[in-house]
């Protein structure tokens, strides 16, 4: 046989292994002698038959054992071999015959679509995470504070000057009188006072959340 007459695609493993064999005028039983295998696995690698071959790493070594005797690349032999059964739909499955767990090929086409999921899901988990965190934001109450005056304050003078500070985008109402200068967050009210005790009311409304309220009594004496 002459090699450099065909490229290494034009023959089965199978083919390749006899007519290597045959070249060196060995038979089957002095060929299985020299690469020192049985006869049954030399001749499953040349008839293609996989499933006659020994399981996992033992079957590597019969390979080989077979190349090194035929002075053939086993490297070349294994990947030809793979490529043989790759194209054949009822293929044995390599991965029992050379000991490398390999998942099936449609496993690799389903890849994508589980990153896709994956993905999806953490995704959707962090947004849940996101409004999650925003929703107690956005349903509390605005910050409201009154500094001036303070609670239970007695003055002589029938017209005082509630002060504070609210949170922006709030809107601002005084004993029901909507306040509309809320500049910077801050403001300040006048408010007429009649004799005794008077009862002051801050509330602060957003769109969404519960309305914040702060009361105040003053004593007018």
């Amino acid at each position: 046989m002459h090699f450099k007459k065909h490229s290494l695609n034009d023959f089965t493993l199978g083919e390749l292994l006899r007519l290597r064999r045959e070249e060196r005028g060995a038979s089957i039983e002095q060929a299985a002698a020299g690469a020192r295998i049985k006869e049954v696995y030399v001749q499953a690698l040349e008839d293609g038959n996989s499933a006659a071959l020994p399981d996992g790493l033992y079957a590597k070594h019969v390979l080989r054992e077979y190349c090194a005797y035929l002075e053939l690349s086993y490297r070349r032999m294994v990947a030809l071999y793979e490529r043989e059964f790759a194209l054949t739909a009822d293929a044995p499955d390599t991965s029992r015959v050379f000991g490398r767990s390999r998942a099936p090929r449609r496993y690799f086409f389903l890849l994508p679509k589980l990153w896709r999921g994956v993905i999806l899901g953490v995704i959707i988990l962090a947004g849940l995470g996101y409004i999650g965190l925003r929703v107690p934001a956005v349903i509390a109450p605005p910050g409201l504070a009154v500094i001036f005056p303070p609670e239970r304050y007695a003055t002589s003078s029938r017209e005082i000057s509630v002060s504070g500070t609210v949170e922006s985008h709030a809107r601002l109402f005084m004993n029901g009188t909507e306040i509309v200068d809320t500049t910077d967050g801050a403001f300040s009210e006048r408010v007429y006072l009649k004799e005794g005790m008077n009862d002051i009311t801050v509330r602060a409304q957003k769109k969404y959340g519960r309305d914040a309220e702060v009361t105040r009594h003053v004593l007018v004496q």
